[in-house]
């Protein structure tokens, strides 16, 4: 008798993603994010979404609840997003993670 073991692992992987899937959907709470316009900036953010923070504070917020992006190389000099790390497809955090 022969065993496809291609079969057997789909079978397992596909149980143990469903276990992740029902996990997930169990979460009630989401932190607030945005999605950034095309010209964003941390500053622009700031202002739209932490208007009750001073603009530096709420800057430094950000960039610390949004490291993904933060570390991000930004685009080199004389490229159309040069200096500015965020893209429009990025999700921005603009609260702090729950714990």
């Amino acid at each position: 008798m022969r065993i496809d073991l291609r079969r057997v692992f789909n079978a397992e992987w596909e149980t143990k993603n469903y276990a992740k899937m029902a996990i997930m959907s169990e979460l009630t709470e989401f932190r607030k994010s945005t999605y950034p316009k095309v010209d964003d900036t941390w500053e622009s953010i700031a202002q739209a979404e932490m208007p009750e923070f001073e603009l530096n504070e709420a800057v430094k917020l950000l960039q610390s609840w949004n490291l993904h992006v933060f570390m991000r190389k930004s685009p080199p000099p004389g490229s159309p997003r040069e200096g500015n790390p965020i893209l429009p497809s990025d999700i921005i955090f603009t609260e702090s993670p729950k714990t």
